[in-house]
């Protein structure tokens, strides 16, 4: 029985068991339907990707960024000490 059903046979009030009923039928249909359950799973595992993605971007960023930072130093000595010998 639905809960539509059971509000128009009831005058839109229903007792323990009715309830009970409606709850566990709307249970039943959200465990027969999977496709929900399959876009929750995907959304989970797109969600723990991106967080791993930008976990590695900014760990690549910082090296990158040391990097170069690094390169820019010894250019900047090398220019340097060719000028100045």
């Amino acid at each position: 029985m639905t809960l539509a059903t059971l509000m128009r046979k009831r005058n839109n009030t229903l007792n323990k068991e009715e309830r009970m009923e409606v709850i566990l039928n709307g249970l039943k249909r959200i465990k027969r339907e999977q496709r929900g359950v399959t876009a929750l799973e995907y959304g989970l595992i797109a969600a723990v990707v991106g967080g791993a993605v930008i976990g590695a971007a900014t760990s690549l960023g910082n090296n990158i960024t040391t990097a170069f930072s690094s390169l820019g130093e010894r250019m900047y000595y090398v220019a340097y000490m060719m000028t100045h010998t």
